[in-house]
């Protein structure tokens, strides 16, 4: 299967403190994918 995308060692630092680091995925063809989590999450990132 093709990629359509895929993250490689993600890292997101908020103030000096890593929220995120190390995160890897891929999404393939035809995959459905959804993330959730906080609701507030949206308006701070």
């Amino acid at each position: 299967m093709t990629h359509l995308l895929e993250i490689r060692d993600l890292k997101v630092t908020f103030g000096g403190l890593d929220a995120l680091s190390g995160l890897n995925f891929h999404i393939d063809e035809g995959e459905i994918v959804s993330v959730i989590g906080r609701a507030s999450c949206r308006e701070r990132v």
